[in-house]
């Protein structure tokens, strides 16, 4: 009788810990895709401030932007930018900008650069 009652608590025991895994784990997942959506959105606003104020921008999809991390806890962003002018003519460029911890803890953005296709 037991050896059934330990059996039991073992199987649950497991359950429990698998269960605690599939958490964490996807948990994990959702704060990656979190951290490249924050360096996408600040890299796309840095792009923003050096543009030019009357000319529009539209960026590549997540996707097709770049994310790699560097050593220091900071990441290399890179896509693509079409900016378009008041009349509508659209020029691509291609875009990368460093995005750093400042000592305050947030994220910055430096070396922004936007070179023509």
């Amino acid at each position: 009788m037991w050896r059934r009652k330990f059996a039991i608590l073992v199987v649950a025991g497991a359950c429990v810990l698998a269960a605690a895994g599939i958490r964490f784990m996807r948990s994990a997942a959702r704060n990656r895709a979190g951290i490249h959506e924050a360096l996408v959105t600040l890299s796309r606003q840095a792009v923003r401030g050096t543009v030019r104020g009357d000319l529009r921008t539209a960026f590549a999809g997540d996707e097709e932007t770049s994310v790699e991390p560097l050593a220091g806890d900071r990441y290399q962003v890179s896509g693509w930018v079409d900016v378009i002018s008041a009349e509508g003519a659209a020029q691509r460029h291609r875009y990368s900008c460093t995005i750093y911890h400042d000592p305050g803890g947030a994220l910055a953005a430096e070396d922004v650069s936007v070179v023509p296709e």
